[in-house]
């Protein structure tokens, strides 16, 4: 099943490169995202775990694929970040 929602970054901006991801790089993405249907994506971590949690579907560990997608540890679920040339968030999109 595949899910495609707009999202407004409600306080971060992405300038990171996947490979090797340090938790300060993560740190770009922390935050929360509301979703075109109204629930809100936020992403967390704790200690070396990353954490999506979206309203509806709860907590998953999920780990960078490269620089704008992360994808569930279990395989069920891909957000893939939108961003502007400038590292500005336009959007996520979130398939399941």
């Amino acid at each position: 099943m595949k899910f495609c929602m707009g999202a407004i970054l409600l306080g971060a901006c992405l300038t990171v490169s996947a490979a090797g991801m340090s938790s300060t790089d993560f740190d770009d993405f922390r935050g929360q995202y509301e979703l075109a249907d109204g629930r809100v994506l936020t992403m967390s971590a704790f200690g070396k775990r990353r954490i999506a949690e979206i309203d509806g579907i709860g907590q998953v560990e999920v780990v960078a694929i490269d620089d704008v997608t992360f994808v569930a540890t279990h395989g069920s679920l891909k957000l893939t970040f939108e961003r502007w040339p400038n590292g500005n968030v336009t959007g996520v999109s979130i398939e399941q």
